[in-house]
């Protein structure tokens, strides 16, 4: 049990000692993207387009794999995207992108904070769980 604990912990510092990516910057300067008040971007993946390194996120994302294949981590577990798959992450997520296919394509969808709380659950009246 005190090992237990003890991972924990450590997992837990890591996390928070861990840099946030800055989401807005790396898709403003891969130049192609369509974005509505800097709080919503769609763009599309081509090949190896973020970090090799853990980073945590500061967005919501919806990433939409169309073509190829890519490797990586959630929170610290695997996870696979092929064709016709999705992942939805939410802010503060700690991903981590280990391999990607030369022929991987897909769209990627930003929304912040900001989008998430005051345009859909405020304007649509949304009640959260």
């Amino acid at each position: 049990m005190i090992k237990l604990l003890y991972f924990c912990v450590r997992i837990f510092n890591f996390a928070n000692k861990m840099n946030t990516l800055n989401l807005r910057a790396e898709i403003q300067n891969k130049g192609r993207f369509l974005c509505v008040n800097d709080d919503f971007y769609i763009f599309d993946v081509a090949g190896n387009d973020l970090s090799n390194h853990p980073f945590k996120i500061d967005m919501y994302i919806c990433c939409i794999c169309l073509q190829g294949e890519s490797i990586g981590k959630i929170n610290l577990l695997p996870h696979h995207m092929s064709s016709s798959k999705m992942s939805i992450n939410v802010s503060g997520q700690i991903l981590e992108q280990i391999s990607i296919s030369d022929d991987f394509k897909g769209i990627c969808i930003f929304m912040s904070n900001d989008f998430i709380i005051f345009r859909l659950i405020c304007c649509y009246k949304i009640t959260p769980f």
